[in-house]
């Protein structure tokens, strides 16, 4: 420490620089995602707000499927593929079906045990899904 002004040499009271995350695909109409299929180094990066994992990645949302408000908007969400748990239920996640189809929807309970129930504001429900992962969307920034 300094012992004149009470400061440790070196040190610095800057933020760190925001993070970038990579724009890896956007979201259609009916909620499906379609992803870049260009290396990692190709892809856009938008700035992340506070607090996101260092596997976060973000999808732009075109069009209505989330409401018209969201149009535009970026959903930002930790890039991996786990199966579905129950403390994602009654959330906005990014989902993997068992058909390949990727989905931005609030997940609820199907009629049966391992099967959901996935709703858009604007888009008919998907009844009793086969889930093959999930992950909470995180945070939502809006574009520009």
């Amino acid at each position: 420490m300094d012992s004149l002004r009470g400061e440790r040499p070196f040190e610095s009271s800057a933020e760190p620089p925001p993070r970038q995350v990579p724009v890896v695909g956007y979201v259609g109409a009916g909620g499906a995602a379609h992803l870049y299929d260009v290396a990692f180094s190709h892809l856009d990066k938008i700035t992340a707000t506070t607090g996101i994992a260092g596997n976060t990645a973000a999808m732009e949302l075109r069009g209505n499927s989330l409401g018209p408000y969201f149009n535009r908007w970026y959903v930002f969400y930790e890039d991996v593929r786990r199966p579905m748990t129950s403390d994602l239920i009654g959330r906005i996640c990014v989902i993997g079906l068992a058909d390949g189809r990727i989905l931005v929807r609030e997940v609820r309970r199907g009629r049966r045990e391992g099967l959901y129930n996935l709703y858009s504001p604007t888009e008919k429900p998907i009844t009793d899904a086969n889930v093959e992962w999930a992950t909470r969307v995180n945070a939502f920034a809006r574009a520009g």
